[in-house]
């Protein structure tokens, strides 16, 4: 152990005592070399402190009367022990031919808190930001970010407030890659640590501050500068798509968070953490002429380079995802068991690599969120008021068993985590059901996506999540809500041209084809429906099978196809008796006939597969409603997924979409702001003749000498037996084509 020290103390004091030149390497503009063009002599540095010691002689001087410090080796030169930059691996060679390489798109979002202060709290800020970023050497880089953010107000009692603050601004930042510097420029390496340091601009403000204490602590706006320190760890999922965490601490000026200073706290104090999606728009991968050091380090399997990059197709599928199930509701006035109701989902997006995904679409709920059983006039009839949710969802999603440079899009079953927010409108019906109140929401959201292959490119997905909404205006106090919902959908992966399935169509006969080319099909189903609501009797059960429908049409080729469809719809709501003791049923019906454009979306994004047996289409077009009501015109959208049995047989089930006048019904039970809205789902059977036109028209040619066409006319006498009167008296006369 003594040697140990005293070694280490020699080498880091050898600097400070010998002399030393220094050879500088020759500069070559955007190229970092991995070995110098010229040595002076053999490098003689050893691996590490073992060989060192093993260096050293056992003898030292002999002790010294006058020197009383640690003993000294005899004939040592710490100089030749120093590791300075001829002794790092530099790794690859970093080459910038053009503006895009090592250029990036960064995205994503996080959470922002100030030092709290003796009034009032902030909520933890919800950050957004998306920018640009470019690697100038493998240590460097710099990124330009827009940011914005969102939160709320508590008061000094803690009550939530209606009032929310607000903050956009832009940062610049130096990024100081601590892994490349130590370890070299390898640029697949899976993880990097980088130091981040930059300054920025921020104007922020609040608002709904009318009748609000906090006015009279902050200010309603602010301009504030603020520097920003933190680190950076990154994981490369693929040589486009990478993922970061970035923790960091926040020096601004005075009132970044509205608040007045004093002359001894004249600076803000922000901490948080970020989560990016960073997408390089060339891939970060090396060349075979650019391989460095690390060639002395790795088998040729090991390492990932743009020419094998090219060769292999590298899938970055975009998607579209749909779901729908129940939700149910928690912090109302109902228990969450109680608080029953649906949830619809649309979603596209993209999969920058096989770890991380993007995904935005729409999303809608219906539920019941209270009773009148608190409201002193009420009588003996019980109510139910409904809540209402229409917003615009971005999530991020990840792949915990991407990590794989063959990923098989193919696999059998998988799971995707996910988290995102959400940002749209909400109406909440009051427990009187004589007035709502409609307002603004956001929501953070968190989930798992758990999904099964059905065919190549079709995934059957079980998606739990929760999300945490905060409805932030119209109300004295902001309101808080929790959504637990269990959907059940479908994910459609695209596949490009290049690695899309081929056929030899001519080879494969019609009966053996189980995905219809062209041809006529004709269904039928039963299933159930629902209309929009804002509040309901809580007497009354609703029937499992309320509609049927009917439709036909043509599939001019492997997309696209006309469709006629009818549907009966029947949706009973209760209303009171006259009496005004007790409630009774009153039917909603209505026939809708709809000429509809049809697309075969899985086809379209997944290529013609003759022997797929699941298959997707979408549709819509116009509508005519009837039913007691009256006649009007009506709009439709829907989706519809089907089985193949056989050939010209398979399973299907839709979700049609209904959009019909608002003074449809008269009842205020039905929600009609934007139209009346019926969500129809159905199953049946579908009969594909799997025949064009002009096949058909051969199946009907015939012969017509061998099996002639005929036509019969005759007329005549009749008489009829078992009358009051006579057969002769029954006499008349009968006429037939």
């Amino acid at each position: 152990m003594k040697r140990r020290v005293f070694v280490v103390l020699v080498v880091a004091l050898s600097p400070f005592v010998m002399k030393a030149g220094t050879h500088f390497l020759p500069s070559i503009k955007h190229t970092y070399i991995d070995n110098p063009t010229t040595v002076q002599q053999s490098d003689t540095i050893v691996a590490d402190l073992e060989d060192l010691e093993a260096m050293i002689g056992d003898s030292v001087l002999h002790e010294d009367t006058v020197y009383y410090g640690p003993v000294r080796p005899k004939g040592f030169n710490g100089l030749r022990f120093i590791l300075d930059r001829r002794h790092r691996y530099s790794g690859d060679n970093f080459v910038n031919k053009s503006f895009l390489d090592h250029t990036y798109l960064d995205f994503g979002g996080g959470i922002t808190n100030y030092l709290p202060n003796d009034h009032f709290r902030y909520t933890p800020f919800a950050n957004f930001h998306v920018g640009f970023g470019k690697d100038l050497s493998p240590m460097s880089s710099v990124r330009l970010q827009l940011t914005g953010g969102w939160g709320f107000v508590k008061e000094a009692n803690l009550l939530t407030s209606k009032t929310t603050y607000q903050s956009f601004g832009a940062h610049v930042d130096y990024l100081f890659n601590f892994t490349n510097y130590m370890l070299g420029y390898r640029p697949e390496r899976r993880l990097t640590v980088s130091g981040v340091a930059g300054l920025g601009l921020q104007s922020s403000k609040l608002s709904a501050t009318d009748g609000s204490i906090i006015t009279s602590y902050a200010t309603t706006s602010a301009m504030s500068y603020d520097a920003r320190f933190g680190l950076q760890f990154r994981v490369s999922t693929s040589p486009h798509a990478a993922f970061a965490v970035e923790p960091f601490i926040r020096l601004a000026t005075r009132k970044q968070d509205l608040v007045e200073g004093t002359k001894f706290n004249s600076l803000d104090f922000g901490y948080g953490a970020n989560l990016s999606y960073i997408w390089y728009f060339w891939p970060e991968v090396s060349k075979k002429n650019d391989l460095g050091d690390f060639m002395k380090k790795f088998e040729e399997d090991e390492r990932m380079f743009q020419e094998k990059y090219a060769k292999k197709h590298w899938r970055r599928p975009m998607f579209f995802d749909y779901s729908i199930g129940p939700a149910y509701f928690n912090k109302t006035n109902l228990s969450m068991g109680n608080s029953i109701g649906y949830t619809a989902n649309a979603y596209f997006g993209w999969w920058l690599s096989p770890v991380l995904g993007v995904r935005s679409g729409i999303h809608i709920t219906n539920a019941d969120w209270a009773d009148n059983s608190k409201v002193p006039s009420h009588g003996p009839l019980r109510t139910k008021s409904l809540l209402g949710v229409r917003g615009m969802a971005l999530d991020l999603l990840f792949n915990p068993f991407g990590f794989n440079r063959n990923f098989n899009w193919d696999n059998k079953v998988g799971v995707n985590l996910l988290a995102g927010y959400e940002f749209g409108r909400m109406r909440v019906v009051n427990e009187e059901h004589n007035h709502y109140v409609k307002s603004n929401y956001v929501s953070y959201r968190v989930g798992t996506q758990l999904w099964m292959k059905l065919t190549n490119d079709l995934r059957l997905n079980v998606e739990p999540s929760y999300a945490f909404i905060e409805q932030y205006q119209g109300f004295d106090q902001r309101k808080q809500y929790e959504e637990l919902a269990i959907k059940l959908g479908l994910t459609m992966l695209f596949r490009d041209k290049p690695s899309r399935e081929k056929f030899n169509l001519d080879s494969i006969g019609v009966v053996n084809r189980y995905s219809q080319l062209s041809g006529f099909f004709l269904g039928g189903g039963l299933g159930w429906n629902t209309t929009v609501r804002t509040w309901r009797y809580s007497t009354g059960a609703s029937p499992l099978l309320k509609n049927g429908t009917l439709f036909a049409g043509y599939n001019l080729n492997a997309y696209h196809g006309i469709r006629l469809n009818g549907e009966y719809l029947t949706d009973p709501i209760w209303v009171e008796n006259s009496g005004h003791t007790a409630t009774k049923k009153h039917l909603m019906e209505n026939v809708l006939v709809s000429l509809d454009y049809q697309l075969n979306l899985l086809n379209a994004i997944a290529g013609y597969n003759p022997y797929r047996r699941w298959n997707t289409y979408i549709y819509g077009g116009p509508s005519l409603a009837m039913g007691s009501a009256g006649t009007d015109f009506a709009l439709n959208f829907g989706g519809m997924l089907t089985y193949n049995i056989t050939p010209s047989l398979a399973l299907f089930y839709s979700h049609t979409v209904y959009r019909m006048p608002k003074e449809r019904y008269i009842t205020t039970q039905v929600y009609k702001d934007e139209g009346t809205f019926v969500n129809s789902l159905n199953v049946g059977l579908m009969y594909n003749v799997n025949h064009t036109f002009k096949e058909m028209q051969k199946m009907l040619t015939c012969d017509y000498t061998q099996q002639p066409l005929s036509f019969e006319y005759s007329i005549g006498p009749v008489w009829y037996t078992n009358l009051p009167i006579s057969v002769g008296s029954s006499m008349g006369y009968t006429a037939n084509a």
